[in-house]
């Protein structure tokens, strides 16, 4: 609660979008909470010494940045890392429509854009996973394909290949004089 409500602070004195990204990530589960729950919102205004109605709206306004920002990119649209899984994907994707569904407002121009925007990020992260699990699968049957290559003896050994050739060709030679001179 103490580090949203700093987020909420920074947000006011307009801290660099660097610093907003990295603190609302670690945030956003108590911003939309801030949103939907009168109580946290009375928290984060009590610690602020805020009306709980500004905490509200510069945590919608955090969410928004988050939403569209300018790189369009869909982990920081939901305030989620890189490497989260596609089931808490799903999680916070749920919780936003449901926040942002346009039936629950009467504005639903701006309501539709938001929801329309967390179904297309939604959409964005399943196809980037999509495509991370195919390459994955793509280069785990390319390295079993250069580990079979690798089982093939190298091109040094095959230099031997003729003495070996005539050291057989010798040794068979002389084991068949040697059975032709036992059966006489």
């Amino acid at each position: 609660m103490l580090a949203t409500a700093t987020l909420i602070r920074r947000f006011h004195e307009r801290c660099p979008l660097d610093e907003l990204y990295d603190k609302a990530v670690r945030s956003y589960e108590n911003l939309i909470d801030a949103i939907e729950d009168k109580h946290t919102a009375g928290e984060i205004a009590a610690i602020l010494n805020i009306p709980e109605i500004t905490v509200k709206d510069y945590a919608e306004a955090i969410i928004n940045i988050l939403l569209f920002n300018k790189e369009s990119d869909p982990f920081l649209s939901f305030g989620l890392r890189k490497d989260t899984s596609i089931s808490e994907v799903n999680r916070r994707w749920k919780r936003l429509i449901v926040l942002y569904h346009p039936d629950r407002f009467s504005n639903q121009d701006l309501i539709g854009e938001k929801a329309k925007k967390i179904n297309e990020m939604h959409a964005k992260i399943q196809e980037m996973r999509e495509r991370d699990a195919y390459s994955v699968s793509f280069n785990a049957l390319r390295g079993m394909s250069l580990q079979r290559n690798r089982n093939i003896p190298h091109r040094t050994y095959l230099k031997y290949i003729p003495t070996i050739i005539v050291a057989l060709a010798v040794i068979l030679a002389v084991l068949s004089i040697m059975l032709f001179l036992l059966k006489r």
